[in-house]
């Protein structure tokens, strides 16, 4: 089977931590293709839908999204980038803009009859952020319950009870980011050093969490009914 990972840097993976990459190792005999993009909202994945999924034919498609509109949401240091580099109207999403965007992406595929899966995005890195991730995580149960799409609920499985607060995200943190997608950091002392229980920032995994969400993703595919 064709399947298509859909989504932002979570699923394009950060060198040395692709979850993509640990569950092709676990469910084997099909054909994954990745289209995460750094950075990307629910609104950017529904402007490159028609090419990065449309275009390329696939039986199935797996979408984990939201990240980027929560942090536009609570980080207001980072909403002139959102605003000039991902075209955000006010450099910020709400969480009824991330459901009517999935809306769209859902219903277009629906209507291609393709296969979808969904999965929320976790996030651990201070209590106004993870609230805003759970805003948009509720909005996104609530709507695949509506349109019938089985649902993965990574935040529910990977964020630890209690977030400490810590300072707001600034733009040096993208720059940082960014480089990680090729030059792997070293993650286990930025995870000490930032006292996270799966995250090397509080937002994206460490290779021993991305081998942990990949694990939880090939259970969810093989109860939908994915061979392998």
């Amino acid at each position: 089977m064709k399947i298509v990972f859909f989504g932002d840097e979570l699923l394009q993976g950060l060198a040395g931590a692709s979850i993509v990459n640990e569950v092709a190792s676990g469910l084997r005999g099909h054909h994954f293709i990745l289209r995460g993009r750094f950075g990307d909202t629910s609104l950017n994945l529904y402007q490159r839908v028609e090419a990065d999924v449309l275009s390329l034919s696939p039986e199935a498609v797996f979408i984990m999204a939201g990240l980027h509109d929560a942090i536009s949401h609570s980080e207001t240091a980072l909403r002139p980038w959102y605003r000039w580099q991902k075209g955000l109207r006010g450099g910020r999403l709400s969480a009824i803009a991330c459901r009517e965007n999935l809306r769209a992406i859902l219903e277009t595929l629906g209507r291609h009859n393709i296969d979808v899966f969904v999965a929320t995005s976790p996030a651990e890195y201070r209590p106004q952020l993870v609230g805003a991730m759970g805003e948009i995580n509720s909005a996104t149960r609530q709507l695949c319950e509506e349109l019938r799409v089985p649902l993965l609920d990574l935040q529910q499985d990977m964020i630890p009870p209690h977030i400490p607060p810590r300072p707001s995200l600034q733009l040096t943190w993208l720059l940082r980011v960014w480089s990680w997608q090729w030059r792997a950091p070293d993650y286990e002392q930025l995870q000490r050093r930032g006292v996270f229980s799966y995250s090397c920032d509080g937002l994206h995994p460490t290779p021993d969490a991305a081998k942990r969400m990949a694990l939880s993703i090939v259970g969810f595919l093989r109860d939908q009914g994915l061979p392998g």
